[in-house]
């Protein structure tokens, strides 16, 4: 199973995300119908959450990697 999680699925998930949202707003106001408040409410949660896993994710690998070129580093100073 390492070989799926190696596989760059995050960004294209946000960026499916990002475009379902954009469409569902764009063709509600280009069309003039109203969004049921359960569908905003459903879409907006769900960017919310996409978005936010995104960034931690992000961020999460930027301090490990940060924290690992610590280690290397201090690997060539001592040893």
């Amino acid at each position: 199973m390492r070989w799926l999680s190696r596989l760059p699925m995050r960004k294209p998930l946000v960026a499916l995300a990002t475009v379902m949202f954009l469409f569902m707003f764009l063709r509600a106001h280009v069309t003039g119908i109203d969004i049921p408040p359960n569908t905003a409410g459903v879409a907006s949660t769900f960017i919310g959450v996409v978005l936010a896993g995104y960034f931690a994710s992000s961020a999460y690998e930027a301090a490990c990697r940060s924290v690992i070129k610590e280690e290397d580093d201090g690997k060539d100073e001592n040893g």
